[in-house]
């Protein structure tokens, strides 16, 4: 579980994160539980099948526009695939969803929602037939369920989530 209630500098995000890795593989080997703090955060680590139900992140969420930089990478690679029929895959391991509320939203609406930020990251980029966007493997904040929606699919179990959503043009 953790509890991110200031923002750290790179520097000291790296050290926190290290800490956190050093003290995982210890309670993996001797089964107990531990916290790791570095300023206003603090990571509690269990061991396997130890940690409490509910949500495993508390922290601010993070307002503003957080699609341009996925929009940035689809056209990158839009740009690499010049010339013939193209699909592409975007594994978006930052912000999109993993520190919005995207992670809780059903997968009907985060569809509807995106399809038109997908359409229009496309809309130079005629020779691409469509994206498959894809939060990537995260930790289940705690609120993923299992859901299909229009083709895409959200799988959840206790420790990670993971959704993929095709878009097409």
């Amino acid at each position: 579980m953790c509890r991110a209630n200031e923002v750290l500098a790179d520097e000291d995000l790296a050290a926190w994160l290290t800490e956190i890795e050093q003290a995982c593989q210890l309670t993996a080997s001797d089964g107990t539980a531990r916290t790791v703090g570095r300023r206003e955060n603090e990571a509690e680590i269990f061991a396997g099948g130890q940690r409490p139900e509910g949500r495993i992140f508390s922290g601010p969420s993070v307002n503003g526009e957080v699609w341009r930089r996925a929009a940035t990478r689809i056209a990158e690679k839009a740009q690499q695939t010049t010339g013939g029929p193209a699909w592409l895959r975007l594994d978006d391991t930052g912000t999109l969803f993993h520190l919005t509320d995207r992670s809780a939203q059903p997968m009907q609406g985060l569809l509807a929602d995106l399809q038109l930020n997908v359409a229009a990251a496309l809309a130079a980029a005629p020779h691409v037939r469509g994206i498959v966007l894809s939060s990537g493997v995260m930790v289940n904040p705690g609120n993923a369920r299992d859901e299909t929606a229009w083709g895409a699919s959200r799988s959840a179990n206790a420790d990670r989530t993971r959704a993929s959503s095709p878009y097409t043009r």
